[in-house]
């Protein structure tokens, strides 16, 4: 995505460190756009060889990486070859422990900037010794491929969640709340898209609580897209996120969002304007907002053309090229 917003106006290299491991739908948008793109092969020397000679061919003089793998490569090897500008990329909000250490060292002595794509992990990594002033925050692009979406008035009201099954997602809580909606008399149909460990844990919340008629469980579906475009509403019940890939994806649908405030939840979902972010983790705090949506259509569109908005202001491909360019621009300036 960088290298296509990018290579209109630069020229762009697109170096691939782990050579031809790309996926056929990144394979069709670097022939579709024409990219430079160069495969490093062979062991870890030759390849930094080859990158090395790359940047004195080329007289790079910005690097963008990502990961700690190629943020290491990028910043020594960058360094080695005086390209100016290193630019490291975090994007998550918290990091391993032992990659913490490592991270922290390239960004504080090493590069010349980190960009993080989250406002959780540059305030959390700075209270551990990340330095502010060579950090920024860019956040991740979406493609908006489709127009606001208005639903139709319905008896049975869709609820999704969508992600891997993992404890961090709060599936457990996301049952609790289910069963309570149950409790009450509301009518809903309740869908966990995702695929991971615990499923079978998951499958038995649900046999345990005797939600079988009213929640299903879809592995890893082909067609996601459908489902976003057949839900009503999006459920985030996460203990921790960064930039939620899938609340976006919901907002792209148009979709109106309950979610709890963790990661940057409250910069994707405003809140009562395009969903609602609930302060706490019990579950009987989601259940107001939730019951609001299910009894009005109204309310759900509304907030939904809100949701596409807020992605089209603040995430869209074309706010995502101008804060990259903005910020060539400002490299640009400093070396002249």
């Amino acid at each position: 995505m960088l290298a296509c917003t990018l290579h209109t106006t630069h020229k762009v290299l697109l170096v691939i460190y782990h050579g031809y491991k790309v996926e056929d739908k990144f394979k069709e948008i670097i022939v579709k756009e024409n990219l430079d793109i160069v495969y490093l092969s062979g062991g870890a020397a030759a390849k930094m060889y080859t990158f090395y000679k790359l940047l004195r061919k080329h007289q790079v003089y910005i690097i963008f990486s990502y990961l700690l793998t190629t943020n290491l490569i990028g910043a020594v090897i960058g360094w080695f070859a005086g390209v100016k500008f290193r630019v490291g990329g975090i994007r998550n909000a918290q990091l391993d422990k032992k990659k913490l250490p490592v991270q922290r060292f390239i960004h504080n002595y090493l590069n010349t900037f980190t960009i993080f794509n989250n406002y959780t992990g540059l305030n959390d990594l700075t209270k551990q010794g990340f330095k502010q002033q060579n950090a920024l925050v860019i956040s991740n692009g979406f493609q908006l491929n489709m127009p606001v979406v208005t639903r139709p008035e319905k008896k049975v009201v869709s609820i999704i969640t969508v992600g891997r099954f993992v404890q961090q997602k709060g599936y457990f809580i996301a049952l609790e709340i289910a069963y309570a909606l149950k409790q009450s008399g509301i009518n809903f149909k309740y869908l966990i898209i995702g695929y991971g460990d615990l499923e079978t844990q998951i499958r038995e919340k649900i046999t345990a609580l005797q939600l079988q008629d009213t929640v299903d469980v879809i592995i890893n579906p082909q067609n996601i897209n459908s489902y976003y475009a057949a839900a009503d509403v999006y459920l985030c019940t996460s203990f921790f996120e960064g930039l939620s890939n899938t609340i976006m994806e919901a907002l792209s649908f148009s979709l109106p969002v309950v979610a709890t405030s963790a990661g940057d939840n409250i910069h994707l979902v405003k809140h009562e304007v395009n969903g609602f972010i609930v302060p706490d983790m019990n579950h009987e705090s989601f259940l107001p907002p939730l019951k609001a949506l299910i009894q009005s259509s109204e309310l759900r569109n509304n907030m939904g053309k809100e949701s596409y908005e807020v992605l089209k202001a603040n995430y869209s491909m074309q706010a995502f090229s101008e804060k990259y360019n903005d910020f060539v621009h400002q490299c640009d300036l400093k070396i002249s």
